[in-house]
């Protein structure tokens, strides 16, 4: 997901979508864990590039409230 598509949504939404996005991921590390390989690993990484977007863009309007 662009960050740009994130900064549309609402806080409750993106709240929402980091808690889809850590289940997704525990799940995946669950799977490498049991089975020792996995049919698309690169999908780790790129959960929790997801989870850093969604947290900084949550990080970002939390210092711009606190400022305004």
């Amino acid at each position: 997901m662009k960050a740009s598509e994130l900064r549309g949504m609402s806080d409750a939404d993106l709240k929402e979508q980091i808690q889809d996005e850590l289940k997704a991921l525990n799940d995946l590390v669950f799977k490498h864990s049991v089975t020792g390989q996995l049919e698309k690993p690169h999908l780790i990484s790129q959960y929790r590039r997801n989870i850093a977007r969604i947290k900084t863009i949550l990080h970002e309007r939390e210092l711009t409230s606190d400022n305004a």
